[in-house]
């Protein structure tokens, strides 16, 4: 029993895994002049948007550095401010007092001095007035000493003034900065818009082209295999094919939906490309819908054209791709022409709208 489980697990893999390879193929070559060129130029802006892209994202992470030391800068600047504040507002109360104090102990010296001359002063009071004289001028010399170190005080406070102006230029360098960056990262980011919408157009025009000479191909013949399939997308921005598989590309949630009638032979998960759902349609006949979408179908299911199979899951408004084969006899067939021409068409409505 577990040899039948694993013969069948590499059948569904040899079956499956060659998908990933079509999946991950872009706009194929072609001979058309027109189309070699268009497509060159979408190229070019591709690597214009990829490089802006960086610029933009090494710009966000100067700004952010930036903005960090700035936030630095401006803290202790502010630190330092009130340090300044503090300290000149105490020490200069503190000045006035002792140059007070300092004045009226001169005072009351000098007033002791013209006092010790005097003739009818007794041996006792000249004594006593002796010691007075003696306190006031220890008192003086001390409360000169506490001014000196008021004085050096107040050097240590412009110190910190030259240190406060150093971090004003700091800041204002900063905000220069700043100021450069954030223009950079506008100017960047209005050119990276501008080359999103030239590729968009651009490859709206492409993908046109491309359908144009689909209806040429389908003119001188279409494949018949006995099945109309349409498109699993009701709305898209364009389509990829080569002769095998066609991818379509969209933005947002999108429900993806059945391009026939048949049954669910196959739903799981395919490697890093997603999720994928197998559709046996009978003649020998089956497709293949490939992405990152959320199967809301399991397997023996009965599905009808146009039934919802899941849903594509929310880019982000980022451009996604919905890949979709089919196979007769388990051989890929060239899907594009076996697609009903509305359905084909409807990318050339697209286009003109984008």
């Amino acid at each position: 029993m577990g040899s039948v489980k694993n013969r069948s697990t590499l059948t569904l893999l040899a079956f499956v895994l060659p998908i990933a390879v079509f999946a991950a193929k872009g706009p194929v070559e072609t001979n058309q002049q027109s189309l070699s060129k268009i497509y060159s130029t979408i190229k070019q802006k591709s690597g214009d948007i990829s490089r802006l892209q960086k610029d933009i994202t090494r710009l966000e992470s100067n700004l952010g550095v930036s903005n960090k030391k700035y936030l630095k800068v401006v803290a202790k600047k502010k630190e330092i401010e009130a340090k300044i504040f503090d300290y000149s507002q105490e020490l200069n109360a503190e000045q006035i007092e002792l140059e007070d104090k300092i004045s009226k102990s001169k005072r009351v010296l000098s007033g002791l001095l013209v006092n010790k001359f005097s003739a009818d002063e007794s041996l006792t009071g000249l004594a006593g007035q002796k010691i007075l004289i003696e306190e006031l001028a220890t008192e003086i010399k001390r409360l000169q000493s506490s001014l000196e170190k008021i004085k050096a005080q107040k050097q240590e406070v412009y110190e910190l003034e030259v240190r406060l102006t150093e971090y004003k230029n700091l800041e204002n360098e900063l905000v220069n900065l700043l100021s450069s960056l954030e223009f950079q990262k506008k100017d960047k980011a209005e050119k990276y818009l501008s080359a999103v919408g030239d590729k968009d157009r651009l490859q709206a025009s492409y993908d046109k082209l491309r359908s144009k000479k689909l209806r040429l191909m389908s003119k001188k013949g279409m494949i018949d295999l006995g099945i109309n399939f349409s498109a699993p997308l009701d709305s898209y921005i364009g389509l990829e094919f080569d002769k095998k598989g066609v991818t379509y590309k969209y933005k947002g949630s999108r429900p993806v939906l059945s391009t026939a009638s048949g049954k669910i032979m196959y739903q799981g998960t395919l490697s890093n490309f997603g999720n994928v759902v197998m559709i046996d349609h009978g003649k020998e006949t089956r497709s293949i819908i490939l992405g990152k979408f959320v199967p809301k179908v399991s397997k023996g299911a009965e599905v009808k054209a146009g039934d919802v199979l899941g849903y594509t899951r929310d880019s982000r408004n980022q451009e996604e791709k919905l890949y979709f084969e089919v196979r007769k006899k388990n051989k890929v067939q060239n899907t594009i022409l076996l697609l009903e021409r509305k359905s084909v068409a409807k990318n050339e409505v697209n286009a003109d709208n984008t």
